[in-house]
This record gives structure tokens, C-alpha cells and sequence, in this order.
């Protein structure tokens, strides 16, 4: 790899600290004002060298910190899917007959199984896992409403 000039490099880190939004043409246009040679170097190498690195250190940096959001884990960013915890009772609003039905009791049991199929499908890598999730549907099904 060819070498980088560390006084553009620690322009464009200050550049970057000012402003994160600067996009690498941006930059790339200004380091040229800046150094001359840099003019030699194609827009992708001059983002690879200089301004990847950058963003490379300040992404490891802002998860150190506890930067990703609550709940989040993997590589894709999936959300961990809670249980269910209280069912939700509705208040009357002061119309209709004043009795309003209840919801089942099998609702929670069925919130319940479709998160259950919902993080298994989240959690398939591959085509292959995918398929396995859906081939299982059945018994998904049969965790809802069991054969009689």
C-alpha cells in the first residue's frame, strides 16, 4: 500500500471532527488545495487511504462507548424480541353498550408463538436456515391451536 501524507490525514480527521457530514469528494477536493500529490491519487484511493480509516476509528470508538442502540445485537443490527409481559387492558372511550368483549385468552399464547417464528426467522443466515424456519410453520401452528 502506498504511503499516506499523515499531515493531510490529520486534516482531514480535524475536516471530519468539524463536520461528519463532509463526504469524501469534499474532501478530496480540499487535500488537493492542501497537497498537490494527492491530485495523483484516484478519488477511491484517496478515500481508502485517508478518510476510511477515519470513519473506521470512529465507528470502533462509538461502540466501545455503548454507542449501538439498546436491544440491538448481531452483525445485521436485529433486535432482541421481548416476551410478553402484561396483557393490555383497554379503557371504554364512553361508547356502545359499555360491555366490550374480552380478548382471548389464547391471544398472548399466539403473540407469543409468532415472536418466537419471527426471531427464529430474524436469526436464519442463510437461504437454507430460512427454509428451515417455514418448513417448521406446523408446528408453530400447532403450538396456536393443537389437533384436537
Amino acid at each position: 500500500m502506498a504511503d499516506r501524507n499523515e499531515k493531510v490525514f490529520e486534516r482531514v480527521r480535524q475536516e471530519l471532527a468539524k463536520s461528519s457530514k463532509l463526504g469524501s469528494r469534499e474532501l478530496y477536493q480540499m487535500a488537493k488545495n492542501w497537497d498537490q500529490s494527492i491530485g495523483q491519487d484516484t478519488l477511491q484511493q484517496f478515500h481508502a487511504r485517508y478518510v476510511l480509516p477515519i470513519k473506521r476509528e470512529e465507528s470502533s470508538r462509538s461502540k466501545k462507548r455503548g454507542g449501538r442502540r439498546a436491544g440491538v445485537t448481531g452483525r445485521r443490527g436485529r433486535v432482541e424480541v421481548a416476551a410478553p409481559k402484561t396483557p393490555v387492558v383497554r379503557q371504554r372511550d364512553g361508547r356502545g353498550s359499555g360491555t366490550e368483549p374480552e380478548p382471548p385468552a389464547d391471544r398472548d399464547k399466539v403473540r407469543t408463538v409468532l415472536l418466537e417464528f419471527a426471531r427464529d426467522f430474524a436469526d436464519a443466515e442463510s437461504r437454507a436456515d430460512i427454509m428451515q424456519v417455514v418448513s417448521r410453520i406446523d408446528d408453530y401452528v400447532d403450538k396456536i391451536a393443537p389437533r384436537s
